[in-house]
């Protein structure tokens, strides 16, 4: 009897065992039971699920964080995580320090997604940083240059797999075409340390719908291009079908905060130029760097609609100025 009462005695109650999550509006069914007491969060029978990846480091006066959240619409459906994200800190020739952030969101309809979204986001940013690690200064035309030849190196290299690489098909590679692969890209190439006016020349580039965003004092501003009626949409261009590669370049200040996001984070933030609930609550969180796990609680927030997966990678630059 002792026995029985000391456990009992030890066991959390239900509302304090569950790991909460933000709620932002009206709160979905999903998040309602705890993991482990539903039926809902399903593993693929092939393995690695990808329900929480997350890195984080610092390069220059730079912090950043990148992480992938699997959605509820694939942990029902027993699927793995269909986004990716990869940062790799750089430095050219001429001892400029740099971080490659790169995203990307696998195309439902593709069959291998998955695999096809982390294998071109982790091939893209080893390409370009090693391209521009040649390079004597980060430039306009050598950005381009690097981008073009990195993106036709990708496109090759991610056809090419042994039956035993990590996630990669069943099939041998003869048998798969490119469209099964198919993924958004997304990336921006950020300076370690700004320049004497205190801001830095962000080179960016997209391909499909996974969105730039910097946040300022008056809360999100989207970079890349496209009204709603894309951003929510169903089709979107993609690296192996689409020549449609965006490029450009911003300022970014010290007191602004720079953001890579897929569609099932930002979807959420901005509606034209309105910030919505989502995008409020996550302004005030990463208005400065946060732990990994309060970032991975914070990308996990519950919305009734947002059952999409997630990927976020925010950078701070002046990382100095937040040490509260």
């Amino acid at each position: 009897m002792s026995r029985s009462s000391k456990r009992r005695k030890w066991r959390l109650p239900p509302e304090k065992a569950r790991s909460a999550v933000p709620q932002v509006g009206r709160p979905s069914r999903f998040a309602s039971t705890p993991w482990w007491l539903s039926d809902w969060w399903l593993l693929d029978e092939q393995g690695h699920v990808g329900d929480i990846t997350c890195d984080v480091g610092t390069i220059g006066d730079l912090a950043v964080t990148g992480a992938s959240i699997r959605g509820y619409s694939h942990r029902v459906a027993r699927g793995r995580c269909e986004d990716s994200f990869s940062i790799r800190a750089g430095r050219t020739s001429g001892d400029l320090a740099f971080l490659v952030s790169v995203i990307g969101d696998g195309l439902g309809s593709a069959k291998y997604s998955a695999f096809g979204s982390r294998r071109a986001t982790e091939l893209f940013s080893r390409h370009l940083t090693t391209a521009l690690s040649d390079a004597t200064e980060l430039t306009e035309d050598v950005v381009e240059a690097a981008t073009a030849k990195s993106v036709a190196d990708v496109r090759s290299a991610v056809l090419i797999w042994t039956r035993d690489d990590f996630l990669a098909p069943p099939d041998p590679p003869s048998e798969v075409e490119p469209k099964e692969l198919e993924t958004t890209l997304t990336f921006t190439v950020t300076p370690a340390n700004p320049q004497e006016d205190g801001t830095r020349t962000v080179f960016y580039g997209y391909i499909g719908d996974s969105p730039i965003f910097t946040l300022g004092a008056e809360g999100w501003t989207r970079i890349s291009v496209g009204d709603d009626d894309e951003i929510l949409g169903t089709a979107t261009d993609a690296l192996h079908s689409s020549e449609n590669f965006e490029k450009g370049s911003l300022k970014l200040c010290d007191n602004e905060v720079l953001l890579l996001a897929t569609d099932g984070v930002g979807n959420f933030l901005m509606s034209g130029d309105q910030q919505l609930p989502v995008g409020k609550h996550l302004a005030h969180q990463w208005r400065q760097p946060v732990d990994s796990s309060a970032f991975v609680s914070d990308l996990m927030f519950d919305f009734r609609t947002a059952d999409d997966d997630r990927t976020a990678v925010v950078c701070w630059p002046h990382r100095s100025q937040h040490n509260s």
